[in-house]
């Protein structure tokens, strides 16, 4: 049950960066400044405030690690729930990270905002590539 909380963190995340992005459209819509249909699906950042390009991007960002972050947790519990228990803390370290650089995101693009999304970003890959390991190994051990 506790292995629930990180997922339900990581999608609340995730669908609020894309709440931004919808309100932002609907907005536009609703008082007639756009047309329902203007948004293709590779948008301008010039067409949207860079507010709604970053939080669009920052999700995105969760998108794509968000496979891969279940199929860990979903392996993990496969080879050992108690492992899965053992492994919180690296757990919701990953989701920690996660959230800081989407926030990061958010704020903006100057290069050392940039870089500090890297450095973020580099600590998810080393927590899941480390539980990844681990899982492989277990798997090779049983």
């Amino acid at each position: 049950m506790e292995l629930a909380l990180p997922v339900i963190i990581f999608a609340i995340q995730t669908l609020l960066l894309v709440s931004v992005v919808l309100f932002y459209r609907t907005f536009k819509v609703f008082i007639g400044r756009t047309p329902a249909n203007s948004w293709p699906r590779l948008p301008s950042a010039a067409a949207e405030p860079a507010l709604v390009v970053r939080c669009h991007d920052a999700h995105k960002n969760c998108i794509e690690m968000l496979p891969v972050f279940l199929g860990v947790l979903w392996a993990m519990t496969l080879l050992d729930a108690q492992y899965a228990q053992d492994q919180m803390t690296l757990i919701f370290g990953f989701v920690g990270l996660r959230m800081a650089q989407s926030a990061i995101h958010v704020v903006g693009t100057a290069p050392i905002l940039v870089m500090i999304r890297g450095i973020l970003f580099s600590g998810q890959l080393a927590i899941l590539l480390w539980l990844s390991v681990n899982i492989l190994s277990g798997v090779l051990a049983a």
